[in-house]
């Protein structure tokens, strides 16, 4: 019998017989199950975990050591409970706390001397996954751009998206990839602003659309993720 199996529009070649046998196993709902799983777009959730092995501060480093420079500076004062607040306190402009992100964020040149701060084999694996499969998602709780930046090397600029102002975007599977920085970026001068509209966006157009992969992830990271809904 002549079999033609087609996936997204193109045959499928040799390398995938494995697959085809192991389809030619399954029945009912086992078959249903590893269809859609195969026709999902690929998610992305990556964690701080690599990011802070590289030297790249969370929030709550940079929180602690803003908290020691306070009170070297003005004695004991009960800080704000808000990290953001205790940002605004500390540089008092968009300019000054961008100045002050650029300090925790980007490399200077003993980070560049000892490869801190700059992305790493994982970044440029992570880069060459999407330039063979690109449509791909990534949702990442870190605001600083080793993810970009590793991107960039192979030529790829993805669309990021920070807040709630998804109107604008590419369709999903039409982008490259696609970064949503659940935190932030490290350059925005105050926390994101996500909505009840973003969240009803991330489950259309992604929670149900795309399968995901966790990596990289502490605690934090896993309680930021069931924040929304992943």
């Amino acid at each position: 019998m002549n079999l033609g199996i087609v996936s997204c529009g193109k045959t499928m070649a040799g390398e995938n017989i494995v697959f085809l046998l192991l389809l030619s196993c399954l029945t009912g709902n086992a078959f249903i199950a590893l269809m859609i799983n195969t026709l999902k777009g690929h998610l992305n959730l990556i964690g701080s975990e690599e990011s802070s092995w590289l030297g790249i501060p969370t929030l709550a480093d940079i929180r602690e050591h803003l908290i020691i420079k306070l009170q070297n500076l003005s004695g004991y004062i009960e800080p704000p409970t808000d990290t953001w607040d205790l940002i605004h306190l500390m540089a008092r402009n968009p300019a000054g706390i961008t100045n002050l992100m650029r300090y925790y964020y980007e490399p200077n040149d003993e980070d560049r001397l000892l490869k801190r701060k700059l992305p790493s084999t994982f970044h440029a694996n992570l880069a060459r996954s999407i330039g063979i499969k690109p449509g791909q998602v990534i949702v990442t709780t870190n605001r600083d751009r080793l993810i970009e930046w590793g991107l960039a090397k192979i030529g790829i600029a993805p669309q990021i998206v920070k807040s709630s102002n998804v109107a604008d975007l590419i369709p999903l599977r039409h982008a490259t990839c696609t970064i949503i920085k659940l935190n932030g970026d490290y350059l925005d001068c105050d926390r994101p602003k996500f909505d009840r509209k973003f969240k009803i966006f991330l489950q259309k157009e992604i929670q149900q659309v795309y399968q995901p992969t966790i990596c990289k992830c502490s605690t934090a990271d896993r309680d930021k993720f069931c924040e929304f809904n992943f």
